[in-house]
């Protein structure tokens, strides 16, 4: 580690910028902000080779300046900010700059002359539109150097000769303003935002647009570095309408699961993500790397991405280098972890609620005793910890810059002996060689580890159980010590369970993934206004895997388990190639036109082996070997490859920034589909978008209220394939082992069908209506607003049919429509005044999925997901969500035995047991009267965001939410209402059995304990709303005065998921999974502390 932060250090030095620069030199400013006027030169310092001369107390007490977000060049910021004080200043040697008072004698000599010819005493107030004061704005006397600048409050004084003068006011950010004196003597002006806000700089697909010009639908994040959050999924979450982010839960491997505008088909609809115009397949990427985030929701500003844009598109830009001396950035910080847990009886409680679910606890005081000596839930958690530090350097010239950056993060989980480390190392940089030519790279490195327990989640295809390691802690007989008097685990009177804590203790994890992506690209200027540009980048991840598992070191007399070795290794490259021509020009200074054409070539490759070795006469680590084993399974090997090739272009066209039309076309041909075996081959996708500034109108342009008012519209499809394997049209053929005769032994290996192919398979094809506004009001008030219809046909599907065929695996249909239809809305508003600044910001989705049509063929009745005896409830029908959960509905249950065996549809019902709606009225329950019961998605997602900023403090609060998502509580089932046939004698369950119904608690919605059979079957009474709101963060810090050889120092404090309201009972409503909850890892509360660091 050491050696690396050495050679990283090196590098940076060695890549240390070279001395002169421009005198035009332009300043980026990255965000609003208000600043000092020293504080204005260090920012000019931070990004050019200029050194500052000036005496301190001159300017102290100057009015700070509000800087706009945008590029403005350094002579024209220095003229801003030093006019209004009398001051000006001049070039030395050394590109040294000497800020000074205006000439004494010039000063006096003007002054004196004024006040000879002064006739008119003016008075009055600068403020913006919506009436805050703008203190240090600039009041000048029009083709005079008379002027002067506002106070605190906003207030001005100036003397004029004539009284046909004209004062103009000025302040940086806004549009300037005139107006003629003709005798008045109190003027009070009104400035208008300027409009340069509006061209702040969106990333679109292969490019970029001004924010006014933008037609399609796509949500903007610059602040991703604001919340301590370790994965840019977590930091996405409730910062942008339509996108629906959902935790998978605690476990330090996991990632947040990220779905965009919907859930489109029952296939792959993940995003794909773009880093720095490459797409990327690799680890997730440090936050602390990311400039900005665009994320692409409308099928016209994905569709230039084609069959790969299905899931919609995340573009990621990442930190650049910048001209100027070498600048560091130090980010760290640290985090206390802590969870929900679950509460279990206490061994008293345990005896009696197990004697009521019927259990014989009399017989063997042993193993039913009263006294408590463990509690199981409370030994397997702990309180966790996450580490992070990242140190970045920035810096270059006007022909050569470049950023780079380490990161490394340690988290410890909730559980003990779950965690996660990952190490990250990025560079990039660009060199112009000469006015024409610009050559660059992009470098990212990323290394994973980590050990991750199994927490009872059940899988879509009903894979796995409920019985996770939770599950096990409160079902474990809290009578029995977790050691015994020798100091081994103890025993837990059981062959089927093992100790929890043996359990987490005994992971024995080496999971490696190492992720490299790298791109090099070339930008040649033809001409100023065409461009032609080549990159070329691959993605490379490998993963090396094993997990010993050891016998159980409780081992009852009866047990025979064996110890084992799992071990797999992969690894997977995709690398693109990408040549694009652009051309813009202006005519007539109203017809702007820029015309994009390109190419894409991609090639995907994976292999993979594994393989376990059982029987290890030994388990010290130093032989724990494949070679070791005295058995093995048989061997998996796996090798993938596509290709994809492209050809896209992209028209946009705007008239006097009135009119704006945006029109791409993209042809994707897939190896997927070879033209041999299927007509298929390629997919076109178009879109199609106009928008109309109207507030750019003559009817609007001099309107004080409005700002910007803009409408938008949109179409566009967009073809997926990405659920498809390489080889779907041909024929598939699998090595078999066949016995002959009557010994077991004789085996002959040959081959057998494995799968149908199907050569007519198509483009799964998303369709894509928009309409949207965008508002900006003069009070600082903005909206945006959009209705989308998104419908995809054309549906890949698994056939379904009988295994009995020996056919293997059924080939792929196009067989469903799919239509996701709801709104987007987005609010935004700040505000000034003096030293405080607030921004509240909210956003609200609302999006209604349902299946409109299965395929005819008459063996796809319906989207099946449903497996009974691992209670994966899961199945869709025409004009429900997908993956809806099928069940039986309850009503009630019943109070006592005649109330039961009145109900002749249930024959063995007693009192307490559930009450089931015979919905089709055969007179029976049975799977025929099961109906479609909500399902894991939400239909409403919102948040709230307040930002606060006084003097040096800031404070961040933010709350985010859903409404209408509901989960299986499987974690419920199984630790309330135990099988009775498989429960052993180690068992205990959940104090929520205390709350069950009994003929003393008549009042519970929770039916009997005991009650097996119809009560465990899968039904709404396992099924609870999910809705949910969450105080997401709260951050508070400081920022310190300047210091010397310190461009910026911020401390902090913040937590995380501090509270939750929901009416869920399982352990945390963002369940994800759709919606089967086996009681999965809990999300965690965060406390941190932190510390940013610019030098």
């Amino acid at each position: 580690m050491k050696a690396f932060v050495f050679l990283f250090c090196t590098l940076s030095f060695a890549l240390s910028p070279k001395d002169g620069f421009s005198q035009d030199a332009k300043i980026t400013i990255e965000k609003d902000k208000k600043i000092s006027i020293s504080k204005v030169f260090e920012l000019i310092n931070e990004q050019t080779d200029y050194t500052f001369v000036y005496r301190y107390d001159l300017i102290k007490d100057a009015p700070k300046l509000q800087l706009k977000k945008g590029v403005i060049k350094a002579s024209v910021l220095l003229k801003q900010c030093l006019s209004p004080i009398n001051f000006t200043y001049e070039f030395t040697e050394n590109n040294t700059i000497l800020v000074k008072k205006m000439k004494i004698n010039t000063l006096n000599t003007q002054e004196n002359k004024k006040e000879k010819e002064a006739k008119i005493k003016i008075t009055g107030l600068v403020t913006d539109e919506a009436g805050v004061p703008l203190p240090g704005a600039s009041v000048l006397e029009k083709g005079t150097p008379n002027g002067v600048s506002t106070d605190f409050d906003g207030n001005y004084t100036i003397s004029v000769t004539d009284e046909n003068a004209i004062l103009v006011a000025a302040y940086i950010g806004y549009a300037t303003k005139e107006v003629a004196v003709l005798g008045k003597t109190e003027i009070n002006f009104a400035l208008k935002e300027d409009a340069a806000k509006l061209d702040e700089i969106v990333i679109i697909g292969y490019g970029s647009v001004a924010k006014k010009d933008l037609t399609g639908a796509v949500g903007v994040v610059d602040n991703i570095n604001e919340r301590p959050v370790t994965s840019t999924a977590a930091g996405l979450q409730g910062s942008v309408s339509g996108v629906t982010i959902s935790s998978t839960g605690g476990d330090p491997t996991a990632q947040p699961n990220v779905q965009i505008r919907g859930l489109g088909t029952v296939n792959n609809e993940s995003p794909l993500y773009v880093v720095d115009g490459v797409p990327y397949f690799g680890g997730p990427i440090n936050p602390f790397d990311i400039a900005s985030i665009s994320i692409l929701k409308d099928a016209s500003s994905q569709a230039i991405y084609g069959v790969r844009a299905a899931g919609g598109v995340i573009l990621i830009t990442t930190k650049k280098g910048k001209n100027g001396k070498l600048s560091f950035d130090f980010n760290s910080f640290n985090t206390m972890i802590t969870a929900k847990q679950p509460k279990a009886l206490s061994a008293a409680d345990r005896v009696k609620y197990l004697t009521q679910a019927g259990f014989d606890t009399t017989s063997n005081p042993v193993e039913y005793s009263t006294v408590d000596r463990t509690n199981w839930v409370d030994e397997i958690f702990r309180t966790g910890v996450v580490q992070n530090y990242d140190l970045g350097v920035r810096g270059g010239d006007d022909k050569y810059t470049f950023a780079s950056s380490i990161g490394y993060n340690k988290t410890e989980g909730t559980l003990i002996n779950t965690n996660a480390d990952r190490l990250t190392f990025r560079l990039n940089s660009s060199f112009k060689v000469n006015d024409k030519l610009k050559i660059g790279e992009n470098i990212y490195y990323t290394r994973t580890t980590g050990n991750s327990v199994f927490t009872g989640t059940t899988d879509e295809n009903g894979g796995q159980s409920y019985n996770g390691i939770i599950a096990q802690a409160i079902k474990t007989n809290p009578s029995i010590a977790v050691y015994d008097a020798d100091g081994n685990y103890n025993d837990l009177l059981s062959v089927s369970t093992i100790n929890p804590v043996s359990t987490l203790n005994r992971l024995d994890i080496e999971d490696v993934n190492q992720d490299f992506f790298a791109n090099i690209y070339f930008d040649y200027k033809i001409l100023d206004n065409l461009i032609l540009k080549s990159s070329f980048g691959i993605n490379s991840k490998t993963r090396n895997f094993q997990q010993f598992n050891p016998k159980s070191p409780e081992v009852s007399k009866t047990r025979t388990d064996q110890n084992s070795l799992d071990f797999l290794t992969g690894e997977q490259q995709d690398w693109s190639l990408e040549t694009t021509l652009s051309y813009n020009e202006t005519f007539k200074d109203v017809h702007n036109l820029t015309l994009l054409a390109g190419n894409t070539l991609q090639r995907f490759q994976s292999n993979l082996f594994s393989i376990t070795g059982r029987d290890f006469s030994s388990e010290l680590p130093n032989l724990r070997q494949l070679v070791n084993a005295t058995a093995w399974t048989k061997p998996l090997t796996a090798f993938n490859s596509n290709s994809l090739v492209s050809y896209f272009g992209r028209a946009i066209y705007d008239y006097d920034s009135k009119y704006i039309l945006t029109a791409s076309l993209r042809a994707d041909g897939t190896s997927k589909l070879p033209s041999a075996a299927s007509d298929n081959t390629w997919g076109t996708f178009p879109s199609v978008a106009v928008a109309w500034r109207m507030s750019n109108e003559n009817f609007l342009k001099e309107n004080k209220t409005i700002s910007n008012l803009k409408l938008r519209a949109s179409w566009g499809i967009i073809g997926n394939i990405n659920s498809l394997d390489n080889y779907p049209t041909d024929i598939r053929l699998a090595t078999v082992n066949t016995i002959l005769g009557a010994d077991d032994n004789n085996f002959l290996s040959g081959l057998a069908l494995d799968g149908r192919s199907n050569s007519n398979i198509k483009w799964e094809l998303t369709k894509s209506l928009n309409f949207g506004t965008d508002i900006s009001l003069a009070n600082g008030l903005s909206l945006t607003g959009d209705y989308f219809i998104k419908t995809t046909d054309d549906m890949l599907l698994r056939l379904q049919g009988s295994t009995l065929e020996g056919i293997g695996q059924f080939p792929f249909v196009n067989g469903g429509s799919v239509e996701n239809k709801g709104f987007e809305l987005s609010l935004n508003y700040q505000k000034t005044k003096g030293d405080f600044t607030y921004k509240l910001s909210g956003n609200l989705s609302k999006i209604d999925n349902k299946l409109k049509s299965v395929s005819n063929d008459s063996s796809i009745p319906h989207i099946d997901g449903y497996n009974v005896a691992s209670h994966t409830p899961l199945l869709t029908e025409i004009g429900e969500s997908l993956f809806s959960f099928y069940v039986l509905e309850t009503d009630g249950i019943f109070q006592t035995d005649a109330e039961a065996t009145a109900y002749t549809v249930q024959p063995n019902a007693v009192a307490g047991d559930l009450k089931f709606i015979d919905h089709n009225n055969d007179g029976r329950i049975n799977d025929d009267d099961r109906v479609t019961v909500g399902s894991a998605f939400p239909d409403i997602t919102y948040a709230f965001n307040a930002d606060f900023n006084y003097k040096n403090f800031d404070m961040r609060i933010f709350l985010q939410g859903v409404s209408g998502s509901s989960a299986y509580n499987g974690f419920k089932l199984t630790t309330v209402y135990p099988n009775q046939t498989s429960v052993g004698p180690e068992a205990n369950l959940s104090a929520d059995a205390i709350d069950t119904w009994s003929p003393t608690n008549t009042g519970s919605s929770n039916f009997r304990l005991g009650g097996a059979g119809d009560n465990l079957r899968p039904s709404d009474f396992w099924i609870e709303d999910t809705s949910y709101l969450r105080l997401k963060n709260i951050t508070v810090g400081y920022t310190f005065p300047e210091l010397k050889g310190i461009s910026r120092l911020r401390i902090y404090v913040a937590g995380e998921n501090l509270f939750t309201i929901t009416d869920y009972s399982g352990l945390d409503p963002e369940v994800g999974n759709r919606g089967l909850d086996g009681g999965q890892y809990p999300v965690a509360t965060t406390y941190t502390i932190g510390l940013n660091v610019g030098f």
